[in-house]
């Protein structure tokens, strides 16, 4: 059995391009459907690269966590590079690592409303105007009303 996993890991190691120095990224270049990260076949499965070097060298992360890069590099297999975090987790880095694309107000696609018009929905609401009356007004929906008043959506603004 241990032969059997010295050749798997001999045979991920042929698409994988080490760094020079100790701390650099190890780049996979065998399979990458999605273009950004590696996909290795073990026993007739596909599982991505990162994931099973840490599998392999570390353990199975439990149920529900993933893998991530401390590098951001979503090519690296190097294990110094990657840690189990919760998907939140990998989220928030996104987010705090500048990886995220910015779709706050009228950069998301589906946005109807103006920057100005969110303040204008919360300065009618202020003198007393309607969710139901403001939704008419600017042709969103009541819920959409509650949630510019209430901060939840626009709280850039």
């Amino acid at each position: 059995m241990i032969a059997a996993h010295a050749a798997t890991f001999v045979r991920f190691m042929t698409h994988v391009q080490v760094g020079k120095a100790a701390g650099d990224c190890w780049i996979w270049i065998g399979n990458k459907p999605d273009g950004r990260y590696g996909h290795f076949s073990v026993n007739g499965q596909i599982v991505k690269a990162h994931r099973w070097i840490y599998e392999h060298l570390y353990t199975v992360p439990p149920d529900g966590m993933v893998v991530r890069h401390k590098c951001d590099n979503p090519q690296c297999v190097n294990p110094i590079h990657l840690t189990v975090g919760t998907p939140a987790d990998n989220t928030r880095d996104k987010f705090e690592r500048g990886r995220a694309p910015d779709r706050r107000g009228t950069k998301h696609p589906l946005s109807k409303l103006t920057e100005e018009q969110v303040l204008e929905i919360r300065r009618l609401a202020s003198c007393g105007a309607t969710q139901a009356y403001l939704a008419g007004l600017f042709n969103v929906a009541r819920g959409q009303i509650g949630k510019i008043v209430n901060r939840e959506n626009w709280r850039h603004i």
